[in-house]
């Protein structure tokens, strides 16, 4: 399972260099790839782009994908986990 710094129709995107090694090595030893994005990172850009959303066999939110992303995204592999926020400041 995967996170990222941002996600839109273009891509999946990372803040850091280093990440980009060590993502696309988890990659070519993986048979799947799950990625787990909360909306805060939905049609955010970033530094460096390396997957495109249709790369993952299954990916995780917390809100529905805007349409060009979700287009992208067979509907059986999109998970939206709705549920209440909690603060725990």
């Amino acid at each position: 399972m995967l996170s990222c710094a941002g996600l839109t129709a273009d891509g999946v995107y990372y803040a850091y260099e280093d990440d980009i090694a060590v993502k696309a090595a988890l990659k070519q030893q993986s048979t799947q790839l799950m990625l787990l994005v909360d909306h805060t990172k939905v049609n955010v850009t970033h530094n460096f782009r390396l997957f495109k959303p249709s790369d993952f066999a299954t990916i995780v939110t917390d809100q529905p994908l805007p349409a060009e992303i979700a287009a992208q995204i067979p509907a059986d592999r999109l998970v939206v986990l709705e549920g209440g926020t909690t603060n725990h400041d």
